[in-house]
């Protein structure tokens, strides 16, 4: 069996499952042409093609004339070239690439998306495992290429961004995807084949009883998946409207609700207004309200309205801060404060809100990660204005 991984990658994501493969096949997980460590793939042979003729000739190396391949993305796609050439016994094609029209939104979309990311790449690639083995420097390529990001573990997401940031063919091969097109004449494949396809992207939008817009998003912070945190301000008929991200997707989709009952930590460390407080986090803190992860809980009380920004930060975990009042209703939340290539993927939170009289808890966690560490709380007063 010839395991095939995806684009950027290599034969590393396939160690979960070469084991159990194993008792029952002889099994080749190889890193394909062009990718990091794998074999050298010439500027003329940039291609799904060429990148077939250098499986071929590992193929041939160890007398495999057929084969059962499974490949993912590039892999998958891949595949089907081994396919076309009598190679594949049998084929697995998980989410293949080329799966869309020629110079269609699709297209250039995913290419786009690849390019954005090539500057993260480049700076993993000057800086090594200094910022390959750092969790604000794999989410973002993580996201890309896992739905539940929260089941990678540390080494494997090192190792894609180790793979990512040395694959010497990123950028020189998008032009080659362009010039050779889609997938094309599935028609004519005669080996078994089973193509496994995530759906699609999901946007949800909530509009309240009076048609209002309450909130929208994308994804969650682990998958393409949306998933929304909101409290409904009144009784009523709600709508809730499932769309894709992009125009073209179509398929099928589930909705679920889970309602939370508001709660209150009576164990919270009180700070001040304006105040800083510095915490450690070891996994086994009270339960953050609405998310059922750990947490550090903090309190504080006004006398008088406010306007306050709240800013959690730590080097260990990328920080999450939510507020209550004092029945445990949420009032604001936040996951990343500025994240961007410009910051330098800043994952410190702040949120901000207008603040009446009364009683506040401030839980400071992870969204994307077990919140273990040290981590920085502070809260700043703004003055109102005339």
């Amino acid at each position: 069996m010839l395991l095939l991984h995806g684009f950027t990658l290599s034969h590393h994501v396939w160690h979960g499952v070469v084991d159990d493969l194993s008792s029952n096949y002889d099994v080749l997980a190889m890193t394909m042409p062009g990718h990091w460590r794998g074999p050298r793939l010439r500027v003329r042979d940039l291609g799904v093609r060429g990148i077939a003729d250098g499986i071929e000739r590992e193929l041939d190396d160890l007398g495999w004339d057929t084969c059962h391949v499974a490949g993912n993305s590039l892999g998958g796609q891949v595949g089907f070239e081994l396919e076309r050439r009598g190679r594949a016994r049998s084929l697995v094609a998980i989410n293949p690439s080329g799966g869309w029209k020629r110079f269609s939104v699709t297209e250039f979309r995913l290419g786009m998306g690849f390019a954005a990311q090539f500057p993260l790449a480049a700076v993993a690639r000057v800086f090594g495992d200094r910022v390959a083995t750092r969790e604000r420097f794999q989410r973002p390529i993580i996201r890309n290429c896992s739905k539940d990001t929260a089941a990678v573990t540390p080494e494997d997401a090192a190792n894609v961004l180790r793979a990512v940031s040395h694959c010497p063919i990123y950028l020189p091969i998008q032009l080659a995807f362009l010039r050779d097109g889609p997938l094309a004449h599935l028609d004519r494949v005669t080996a078994p084949t089973t193509l496994i396809m995530s759906e699609f992207d999901t946007f949800l939008t909530v509009y309240g009883p009076d048609g209002s817009l309450l909130d929208w998003v994308d994804d969650n912070p682990y998958s393409i998946d949306a998933e929304l945190t909101l409290e409904l301000p009144e009784t009523g008929r709600y709508l809730v409207v499932v769309s894709g991200y992009s125009s073209h997707d179509l398929g099928r989709y589930t909705v679920s609700m889970t309602t939370h009952d508001p709660a209150v930590t009576p164990s919270a460390t009180e700070i001040d207004v304006p105040g800083v407080f510095a915490g450690v986090l070891d996994g086994d803190g009270p339960m953050v309200p609405y998310m059922e992860v750990p947490g550090g809980a903090h309190v504080f009380e006004l006398t008088e309205p406010a306007a306050l920004a709240i800013y959690a930060a730590s080097d260990a975990f990328d920080t999450y801060v939510l507020v209550t009042d004092a029945e445990g209703s949420l009032v604001v939340e936040n996951d990343d404060r500025n994240y961007s290539e410009a910051s330098g993927y800043d994952t410190s939170s702040l949120a901000f809100a207008e603040f009446e009289p009364g009683v506040y808890y401030v839980y400071v966690t992870s969204w994307y990660s077990q919140p273990i560490g040290e981590y920085d709380l502070e809260i700043r007063r703004f003055v109102y204005a005339d």
